[in-house]
Order: structure tokens, then sequence, then C-alpha cells
């Protein structure tokens, strides 16, 4: 055989080589398949772990919410008694309970309930009206719990009351909230039990609840109610007075008086500025609360053509207070200083004292709101003198308001008026800061 230059030996090298390149090919296929099927497996006990910690959170919330609807049916189905008995100890709250009040314990009356009817009551005991209330007053679809119907069910002889499960929200398999009621051992307490449920998750929480009875108001008299200036109620006002016969006549009074805490102040300037708001508040504060809104489409015309009326504060109201403010702050810096030594103290130097007329009336609205921040705590130099308690000057901090509270008036608002011959707000002077649910100011209350 002729060698021509077209042929060659192939060297024993190269095959063993292309053997290396195959062998490395697949430890690499295998190194990265095990890391993708490591991430894979990775991956999906994150989602588990997130999809439990959902489903762990949402059944936690739906407790909390349990509770919040039970805590409102028990503080509105107990107002409906009114009893006699001054004090509820373990014996009588047990009694109220289990609706076996003897003559001995006085006058109990039970109201009508509000916003349902009962045709057929179960029973005269709280618990009774619970049970009824969740049976009367909800309307909800039947839900499972680990594919069991439980029925709204009052053990007669324990006192428990068993809800059946609320589903919170309006797809299928949205979390449900379970709800036990039971008289403790002390009777002056029962205790709901709230069991949120999501998806086979389940998270309870408990609270105990006190049976005791207050009165409702503040200040509440049959008769004319009269308060003066440097007087501030923490608390609702009733007055029953004025549907008696004769009761509104001119010579008889009106039903209450409250005097504005800033006049006789400064007689030239600030008395005919308050007369003027206080004009103005009964044409057009739509609400009650003896304050004008400027952002307000009604009340903003009060305001309107009296550029002495004035939100000084900044709490986008206008109100006694802001007049105060609008005379009495001389350097316009919000505040009004009556204490310059104490707002130093505060954190608040280099202060002048604006205002020495009536230092009684600055510290009782200083101090009027001990509990700034509500933590339940007052401490002297701590959070709440930084939020305005006790620091020397006024100014919006203070949350000023002549009533802390809602007015309640058994006589009819055009009969009082018609009777005293102006707006009922030129008589009941002052602002009116109610709680967020309630109404400043109601008329034909019972």
């Amino acid at each position: 055989m002729k060698w021509t230059d077209s042929m060659h030996v192939m060297h024993p090298s190269c095959a063993r080589h292309r053997g290396v390149a195959s062998v490395l090919a697949m430890m690499f296929i295998v190194l990265f398949g095990s890391l993708a099927a490591t991430m894979a497996v990775v991956a999906q006990g994150n989602m588990r772990t997130a999809h439990a910690a959902l489903r762990v959170s949402r059944s936690l919330s739906a407790a909390e919410s349990g509770m919040v609807f039970a805590a409102r049916r028990l503080q509105r189905e107990t107002s409906r008694f009114v009893v006699e008995r001054g004090v509820i100890d373990e014996n009588y709250g047990e009694r109220l309970w289990f609706g076996t009040t003897t003559a001995g314990d006085g006058v109990v009356t039970l109201l009508e309930p509000d916003g349902y009817t009962v045709a057929e009551p179960s029973g005269p005991g709280l618990m009774h009206v619970i049970h009824d209330a969740h049976l009367h007053a909800d309307s909800y679809p039947v839900v499972l719990d680990d594919g069991t119907e439980i029925p709204l069910d009052l053990d007669e002889t324990t006192g428990v009351i068993t809800v059946p499960p609320i589903r919170i929200g309006s797809e299928v398999d949205d979390p449900h909230v379970l709800l036990t009621y039971e008289l403790l051992d002390d009777g002056r307490f029962i205790r709901v039990t709230s069991v949120g449920v999501d998806q086979g998750i389940r998270r309870s929480i408990q609270m105990d609840f006190r049976v005791e009875k207050r009165i409702e108001y503040a200040v509440l008299a049959p008769n004319r109610i009269m308060i003066g200036k440097n007087v501030l109620v923490e608390g609702p006002i009733g007055s029953l007075y004025g549907t008696g016969v004769g009761e509104l006549d001119p010579a008889n009074g009106d039903p209450l008086v409250l005097r504005s805490d800033f006049f006789d102040l400064d007689p030239l300037v600030l008395d005919g500025r308050l007369n003027n708001l206080h004009q103005q508040l009964s044409l057009f504060d739509v609400d009650g609360d003896n304050r004008l809104r400027p952002d307000h489409p009604v009340e903003a015309q009060g305001i309107n053509g009296y550029a002495e009326l004035q939100d000084h504060d900044g709490n986008e109201y206008v109100d006694d207070f802001d007049l105060f403010l609008g005379v009495f702050d001389t350097n316009s810096d919000g505040l009004v200083v009556y204490d310059a030594i104490q707002a130093d103290a505060a954190g608040l130097p280099g202060l002048i004292d604006e205002f020495t007329i009536d230092l009684q009336l600055a510290s009782l609205i200083d101090t009027a709101v001990p509990d700034r921040d509500g933590d339940g705590l007052v401490i002297e130099g701590g959070m709440d003198q930084s939020l305005g308690y006790l620091d020397g000057v006024l100014d919006a901090r203070d949350l000023y308001g002549k009533v802390h509270g809602r007015l309640a008036f058994s006589v009819e608002q055009a009969a009082w008026e018609a009777a005293n011959g102006a707006g009922w707000q030129t008589i009941v002077q002052g602002p009116v800061r109610s709680k967020g649910e309630d109404a400043p100011a109601r008329f034909l209350v019972e």
C-alpha cells in the first residue's frame, strides 16, 4: 500500500480524550440535575411553610374578629337589663345569668331588643337573651366544621352557649369562627372562647367579661342642669327636663345650660367673637358638637364672612378654644403660655407667660386628659407630658372639650327652641367631644 498525503494515523490518546469529555458532561448533568431537584424541594417546602403560616395568621385573625363580635353582643344585650340592686356580686350575677332572680333581688326590667324581634323568648336570663340574639338577630349561611354541622345550643343546666360556625367572609373557603359563652364560678364573670378555623388550622383566644352595674351618664337629672365656667364634664349628659307641661316656659328655664369657659376673659374682643360663634353654630352646626368644620359644605357657611372665626389650633374645627387662642396667643406659635417655668421643665424653654388672668382655668384645661397616650398610666415627665399634659402651655394637644361625651335630651328640639326664641346652642355652649360612634347631641331620647 502506498501512503498518500491524505492518509494519516489516528493517535490512540484522541479516543481517550473524547471519553473523558463525555464523563465530565455526564457529571455536570448529574450535578445540575441534583441542584435543580434540591431547589425544587426547597421551594416546595417554602411554599408549604408560607401556606401554613398564612393559615395560622388567618385563623388567629378570625378568632380575634369573633371576640370583637362577641364583646359587642355582650355589651349590647346586657345593657337591656335595668336592675334596682346596686352591686352585682357573684351570687346575684349567677341568678341574672340563669334568670332565677327573686323578689329579694329587687326589680329587674328587661328592655325590648333593638333591631330585631323575639316572638318567643327562651327565658328571662342573660344567657337566654344572648342565645336569642344569635338566633334572631343574625342571618348567616350554614358552615360545616370538619364536615359537621354545629347547631346553636343553650345548656340550661351549665349555662353554656355554643354558637354555630360564623364565616368571616363571603367565599366558601374563607375562615370561620366558633364562639362559646360560659359563666365562671365567680358569677360576676362571663368567659368567651373564640376559635378561628382556616383549612384545619385552629387558633383560640379567651376573654373574661365582668358584669357590673354602671350609670351611663356623668350627669343625669329630671330637673334643669346648669354648668358654669371652669367646669369640664367627662362623660355623657342626660336631661329628662322639658317634657312636662309648662316646663319649657321662660320662667322655668332650660333643660341644660352650659356656660362657655372663655367669657369675661376679654370682654372687648373675645366675648363678641364667642357670641358670633354661638349664633352661627345654632344656624349651621349640623351634628350638634358645637364646632364648625371649615371643609364641610354646610358648616363652612357659618364661617364665611367672619374673619375672626379661624381654626387656630389646626384640628379642622372652629370652636370656643380657637377663639381663645386667637386672642391670647400673642406670637401666633399655636401655644398660650400660662406657666413658663412649668413649660421649661417640660422641655419648652424660652417662653414668656401670655395668659395669667385665670390660672385655675388654664390648669384645668392642661390637666383635663391626663392619660394622653392611652396606656392607663400617668407618669410625671413621661410620654403624657410630651403629649401636652401639665406642660405649662395650652394648645391643640390638650384636646379641649367642655363635654367629653354626648348630650341626650328627652325634649324635642323644635319645642325647646320655640320656647327659648333662639337656637339651643346659644344656651349650650362649648365644644362637645363624643366618641366616634355616638352622635354629639340627640333629642327625644327615652
